[in-house]
């Protein structure tokens, strides 16, 4: 969260557009603290494009990796001499 800036709503809007693609964040106008950001989940009348960084994920096999039980584990050991 602390990476999120009123021109930098990229994660933001990852997250509602995966929900609906027609999702989308607006930055509303605070009371001046500089430790507040407040935005708004509004409706566009078109679906917008999967940001690229989500594209990534969908073609990535590191999202469906599993651990494989093969068996007796071996030791390991190390000695200093």
């Amino acid at each position: 969260m602390s990476l999120l800036a009123p021109d930098h709503l990229e994660p933001l809007d990852a997250i509602v557009r995966a929900v609906d693609p027609t999702l989308r964040c607006d930055v509303l106008e605070g009371d001046g603290d500089d430790d507040e950001l407040w935005v708004e989940v509004v409706v566009d009348d078109v679906a917008s494009p999967v940001a690229s960084d989500v594209e990534l994920t969908r073609i990535s096999t590191g999202a469906t990796f599993q651990f494989v039980d093969r068996g007796t584990p071996v030791e390991v050991r190390y000695s200093s001499r």
